[in-house]
């Protein structure tokens, strides 16, 4: 990707995840996959640069992500940008996440 095409990703992706919409579809999709991936927000946060309580804040959809920030969470846990942003992304691991629950 070119420099200015990454920069006018960066530029649409920290607009965006500003609304209250985005930032807690982001959030409830981070929530999900690191949950499957079996990652303690401290964990995931170690490898990304940020802390565990910070983390804590973007999946509740309190507070928004850098760009930057968001790309380092998407490569630790091997998933793409875009579906971070999709909809229904969450629910592919619903399963998942409902058989590793010891509860259940």
């Amino acid at each position: 990707m070119a420099i200015s095409q990454t920069r006018a990703a960066e530029v649409e992706f920290d607009t965006a995840i500003r609304t209250v919409e985005i930032a807690k579809l982001f959030g409830e999709n981070l929530r999900a996959v690191r949950s499957v991936r079996k990652l303690s927000m401290s964990e995931l946060g170690h490898q990304v640069g940020l802390t565990g309580s910070h983390l804590s804040r973007v999946e509740g959809g309190r507070v928004p992500i850098s760009y930057y920030s968001a790309s380092k969470i998407c490569e630790v846990l091997n998933v793409k940008l875009s579906s971070m942003l999709d909809r229904d992304y969450n629910y592919m691991f619903a399963d998942l996440i409902e058989v590793q629950d010891p509860a259940k």
